[in-house]
């Protein structure tokens, strides 16, 4: 007999953005675009490290303007250029317990044309209900700012 594993808490979102998917990606995976999104104001991405390969690292350190500081990071489990990225997440911060379960971020993009891709972002393994609920908060902040690089 065999059963089924619970399936892990998360959160989706999806967005539409006017850039072509390959462009979409290399801001998920480059460390000089990055820097321009992945930090909810006031925070700053101050320093990126992207080993882009399935089974490569990524480590991203943002600052606030009070001197808080948070870290994300994690191993890219899965990258096909242009159309998907899976990648580990794990956020250290010294005013949050870390987190007891694992979590993943999973990036699905389709081209919707020449110059326009649907985004599909899955987060899992959020066990806590009030930290689902920031982090869709974060991740629609995250994607407004993502989507305004192409504007």
């Amino acid at each position: 007999m065999t059963h089924d594993a619970e399936p892990l808490p998360s959160i989706e979102l999806t967005r539409v953005i006017d850039a072509p998917a390959a462009s979409i990606y290399r801001a998920w995976t480059d460390p000089l675009l990055i820097r321009h999104w992945l930090a909810e104001p006031p925070y700053k991405v101050e320093r990126v490290l992207t080993e882009a390969h399935t089974g490569g690292i990524y480590r991203i350190q943002v600052c606030g303007t009070e001197g808080h500081e948070y870290a994300i990071g994690g191993e890219y489990l899965e990258l096909l250029p242009g159309r998907l990225i899976v990648m580990s997440w794990d956020y250290r911060s010294p005013r949050a317990p870390p987190s007891t379960n694992a979590q993943c971020v999973t990036v699905r993009l389709t081209e919707l044309g020449a110059r326009r891709s649907q985004l599909d972002l899955r987060h899992e393994g959020i066990a806590d209900p009030a930290a689902r609920e920031r982090m869709v908060r974060a991740w629609t902040v995250l994607l407004d700012k993502l989507d305004q690089m192409y504007v």
